[in-house]
């Protein structure tokens, strides 16, 4: 066992964490303030990697062609979502592809920094923090404004995962015609076929949060992270991954268009 998997190590560094590791059977290794590893935390932005490999699966079972990736990136039309964006963002959607968008190259900003804002100030008010019932409410968030890219062409972007999230959920549509949530094709596409049993858009009983951030308890998940789940959760997940990848079709969708996630 190595140092960094090591009791001693987590009670002299002072980590308030969990460790859960895979090499043929799992195990796990959690700091005095966190027992085991059921305890559900949110994982922030790894929730972009569920986003990325849902889009990439659905492809893999011919539920959304392979060759929306390279065209403009394509939103439902309702108020709901693109009647939401600003004029100078809407404009950019047909200048931008669905890969460029999943790769942060679209030039759309964030929405998540407003969001928390909002959260901060109701919290300081002693008013009800805002409430995120679908991911289409984090749109009264988002930048008006574009982003320039940075020198590796690409710029980190949360709205963007976020719009290549309801363009799954508009692609999904027009293929089966079955208007139905993003959270449920994510459920059922991935959520349920990895074994996951905990997976919450919101704080769920007995979460683990930072003390020290009034913010954390109120992160409401979405395409673009936010998810509450548990380290044996995220085991399933990447057991599962691993055996999808040993398929050449999935592999094949990963190496040419999983750049967003493949190096994380």
């Amino acid at each position: 066992m190595t140092r960094e998997f090591n009791s001693d190590y987590v009670r002299d560094r002072g980590i308030s964490g969990i460790v859960a590791i895979s090499d043929g059977r799992s195990r796990s290794l959690s700091s005095n303030t966190i027992r085991n590893a059921q305890a559900p935390f949110a994982i922030h932005s790894i929730g972009k990697v569920f986003t990325g490999v849902l889009l990439l699966r659905l492809i893999e079972d011919n539920i959304i062609p392979e060759g929306a990736l390279d065209r403009p990136i394509q939103l439902c039309l309702s108020e709901e979502v693109i009647q939401k964006l600003s004029p100078v963002v809407r404009d950019q959607l047909a200048r931008t592809t669905l890969r460029e968008v999943m790769l942060h190259q679209g030039r759309y900003g964030d929405y998540l920094d407003k969001y928390m804002d909002a959260i901060s100030r109701a919290i300081a008010e002693g008013r009800s923090v805002p409430k995120i019932h679908r991911p289409q409410d984090f749109l009264a968030y988002a930048d008006e404004g574009l982003v320039e890219l940075g020198p590796n062409g690409s710029t980190y972007s949360n709205l963007g995962i976020l719009l290549v999230g309801f363009a799954i959920e508009h692609l999904y549509h027009q293929s089966t015609n079955r208007s139905i949530p993003y959270q449920e094709i994510l459920k059922q596409y991935l959520i349920n076929p990895a074994g996951i049993q905990m997976f919450q858009t919101e704080m769920p009983s007995g979460a683990r949060v930072n003390p020290a951030d009034p913010i954390a308890p109120h992160i409401v998940g979405g395409p673009a992270g936010g998810y509450w789940t548990t380290a044996n959760d995220m085991l399933r997940f990447g057991d599962w991954l691993g055996q999808q990848c040993k398929r050449e079709p999935f592999m094949r969708l990963v190496q040419l268009y999983g750049g967003e996630f493949l190096q994380r």
